[in-house]
């Protein structure tokens, strides 16, 4: 199994047991996420007079995003202003590792995403943004969209450049 982390954090932020697109000629990874349900069961608790308290018995469930589950991924927020502030400075940084890694793809990526970042802006509202576990807003910040009204999950789009994939 094949285990992306975020290249500035270190953050796991995906594997590929989920479903990856390519997008914009690879430089953008889309996975659709779904619903699971996560139950937290609590067994024969007592009480301080050694009862069993029949009201902790049992299935505690919640309705959750499997891909927010499963990497811990933490929700956070942007305005548009301050959004275009952290790309720009991402981008730089991505940049920078691309220089060292794989320099003949610097301007088809640098092309590919401002035309993802005119994506973002003009669907904004739509967004949610999320960061890894380490929750460092310096690092990728991935983001989610439902993408059709009847969705029960979103689809989360991740800058590719951002990760590296790791066998584990």
């Amino acid at each position: 199994m094949l285990v992306y982390k975020d290249i500035l954090s270190g953050d796991a932020v995906l594997s590929d047991s989920y479903e990856i697109g390519k997008w914009y000629e690879g430089t953008v990874f889309k996975v659709k996420s779904k619903q699971i349900k996560v139950c937290n069961n609590d067994f024969d608790i007592e009480d301080d007079k050694g009862d069993s308290d029949d009201k902790n018995q049992g299935e505690n469930c919640e309705m959750i995003i499997d891909v927010v589950h499963s990497f811990s991924l933490q929700e956070t927020s942007f305005d548009k202003k301050s959004y275009m502030s952290y790309i720009k400075s991402y981008m730089k940084k991505i940049n920078g590792e691309l220089e060292k890694s794989n320099s003949s793809r610097i301007d088809v990526w640098k092309k590919n995403m401002q035309d993802f970042v005119k994506y973002i802006l003009g669907n904004f509202e739509d967004f949610q943004f999320f960061t890894g576990e380490k929750m460092d807003v310096e690092a990728m910040i991935i983001l989610a969209k439902y993408e059709k009204d009847d969705d029960t999950a979103p689809t989360f789009y991740y800058i590719a450049d951002g990760l590296k994939a790791e066998k584990v």
